[in-house]
């Protein structure tokens, strides 16, 4: 029998009975991290567990994956051996240290009289330690040498530093080869390997196992902000749509500031575990030319729309219309409205993007009931709308607008609010959780395409 299985309830439940009480009180662990506990408790139960965990930074993974997992491990099975790595080998090392200190510092409280792991009189290293009962511990970092035993728990607690090192090829090839060539050959019969880390690149080491398909990798996203999608499975920790991950150590109001900070880019890599493709499917990013200064004047105006209003919740689609200008074979973005929006609040935003560009006279609205609705609504108030009728399917029309992209004849002005976010959800397409933007791109790319009117107007 596994005995893992036969062990004592008091032993299995990790980290309830296990981190809470082995902490006398410094650790409480967060509502993701009991999750994250159980998700990793059944694979070690199962036997061959495979493991993929991705969460923002400062969130508690390495306290829990590097220092409370093995800890947890090699008290309730001093006879097997943990492998413990990370991008670095001193951030892989202190955790080993505290593990080691840890485990023999064990029977100390009232849990237990005695400990359940002793350490030999060797284990005096940092690095690598020994039980009596013939397991242990070794630390290295990631594309270092991995000496000696295999091992039942093999884990790797963010393999890439930084940002920089994530975006270089050569660095994630390193790692993946790493990880193929030294790592998974210390993998023991039945073991389980946690991997557990900040996405960074869409072909970082787990974009890249998720893909390969050689393993039977359970997969778990935990998103800074929960923002579900259809082909994804339910959130694990069961929030909300809009729901923080960790409300205790980052509320909304400080997520907000990160998303700040950061940019679009880096928020959904690091935050939401979705890092854009920097060559997106359709639109590649080096695609996107930026201007400094707009035509004196344009031959067209146009709005274009994409309205799916009714629900303001998180999860709706947004709705957003974005005017554009065209100059000879030039097509310029200059303004949006986008929002989730109720029909009320739709029209309103229909009557500001007018105010604020009375040239703009011709909206392009797609043939739905709900362009249709805005359509009856203010025809007679803002009017020169005109019924777009679908040619294809949405991913069709995206690859008949990419070609304008391709060749250098969309332009974007610096500095505008929403550059950005543009662009990376353009290059998400398809797999972003957003599409709106490419909806209206599309739209407005095949009107000037087809031809404009022959009318100037000035900026």
């Amino acid at each position: 029998m596994n005995m893992l299985a036969a062990a004592p309830d008091a032993w299995r439940a990790f980290p309830d009975t296990y981190a809470e009480r082995r902490s006398e009180g410094r650790w409480t662990p967060y509502r993701h991290l009991r999750v994250l506990a159980d998700v990793v408790h059944d694979a070690i139960l199962r036997g061959d567990g495979r493991v993929i965990v991705s969460m923002p930074p400062r969130h508690g993974k390495s306290e829990f994956c590097s220092y409370w997992l093995p800890s947890w491990y090699l008290d309730l099975y001093p006879e097997r051996r943990v492998i413990l790595t990370s991008y670095g080998a001193e951030l892989a090392t202190g955790f080993s240290r505290r593990v080691r200190d840890n485990l023999r510092h064990l029977g100390t409280n009232d849990i237990d009289a005695e400990p359940l792991t002793q350490l030999s009189d060797s284990s005096t290293a940092s690095h690598r330690f020994d039980t009596t009962e013939g397991g242990g511990m070794i630390a290295a970092g990631v594309g270092g040498p991995i000496t000696g035993r295999g091992g039942q728990l093999l884990i790797i607690d963010d393999p890439v530093k930084n940002w920089e090192e994530a975006q270089s090829p050569t660095v994630r090839r390193k790692v993946v080869d790493w990880y193929r060539s030294t790592f998974y050959t210390r993998a023991e019969p039945g073991s389980t390997v946690v991997i557990i880390m900040t996405r960074w690149h869409e072909e970082d080491l787990a974009g890249f196992l998720e893909a390969d398909g050689a393993d039977d990798w359970r997969i778990v996203r935990m998103d800074a902000i929960h923002e579900p999608r259809e082909d994804e499975p339910p959130d694990p920790i069961g929030r909300e749509p809009g729901d923080p991950l960790c409300p205790e150590r980052y509320d909304l109001d400080a997520l907000a500031r990160f998303r700040r900070n950061s940019g679009p880019v880096i928020w959904s890599a690091l935050y939401q575990q979705r890092p854009a493709p920097a060559d997106g499917e359709v639109f590649r990013r080096d695609w996107f030319r930026i201007c400094d200064r707009l035509p004196d004047a344009f031959d067209e105006l146009i709005q274009s729309w994409d309205m799916t209003f009714g629900s303001k919740s998180a999860t709706a689609s947004y709705v957003v219309g974005a005017v554009w200008g065209r100059r000879e074979s030039k097509y310029y973005r200059l303004d949006e409205e986008r929002g989730r929006w109720s029909f009320p609040e739709t029209k309103d935003a229909v009557r500001r993007l007018t105010a604020r560009w009375p040239g703009a006279h011709v909206k392009l609205v797609e043939k739905k009931a709900n362009g249709a609705a805005i359509i009856e609504e203010l025809d007679e108030e803002v009017g020169g709308f005109v019924e777009v009728e679908p040619d294809g399917s949405k991913y069709a029309r995206a690859v008949a607008a990419s070609p304008a992209f391709e060749g250098g004849d969309v332009l974007l002005l610096r500095g505008v609010p929403w550059l950005e976010d543009y662009i990376v959800e353009m290059c998400q397409f398809p797999n972003g959780a957003n599409d709106d933007r490419v909806d209206e791109t599309a739209q407005a790319v095949r009107r000037f395409r087809g031809g404009g009117s022959g009318v100037a107007w000035w900026v």
